[in-house]
């Protein structure tokens, strides 16, 4: 295929609907009303899963137990996306997987609170292993816009 033989089409997806989240998702999202965040951990196997999850996907046991983690976190991966998609920020911006304090697993969000001068130099401005921390947004309502963005460690 050539350049003039490329075409863009356009779509739309539109789809509303509600989720019974259950109780481990509403004690996190409890939790980031007050400036805190909740991981649960494995009686087995001592694993904490940020965000908490009910069951170790290691062993199988049973999370029972709630653990406030530090609000240290790891960038562990992430992308820039120049494009707008709908009901995201205006292009360019920066989303990852933050690994927060000890966690086995990852937590997917924005990375924001960097300069830059040409949208370009995001893609260097951020690497995995970045140490980043919580901006939290003022008015919290318990849902994961609650941390507005990670922001690099100065």
């Amino acid at each position: 295929m050539t350049e003039s033989d490329a075409y863009e089409k356009t779509f739309r997806w539109e789809l509303d609907f509600s989720l019974n989240l259950g109780e481990t998702d509403r004690e996190f999202f409890e939790g980031l009303k007050e400036k805190r965040i909740l991981g649960k951990r494995c009686p087995d196997c001592d694993r904490v899963f940020v965000p908490p999850q009910p069951y170790c996907d290691d062993c199988f046991a049973r999370t029972d137990e709630w653990v406030e983690v530090e609000q240290e976190a790891i960038v562990e991966s992430y992308t820039v996306t120049f494009r707008q998609f709908r009901n995201m920020p205006e292009p360019p911006y920066v989303n990852g997987a933050i690994r927060i304090g000890d966690s086995a697993t990852s937590l997917l969000h924005f990375i924001g609170g960097i300069d830059y001068d040409e949208p370009e130099d995001l893609i260097d401005a951020v690497s995995s292993g970045t140490a980043v921390e919580p901006v939290w947004r003022d008015d919290r309502e318990g849902d994961i816009l609650d941390i507005e963005f990670f922001r690099p460690v100065e």
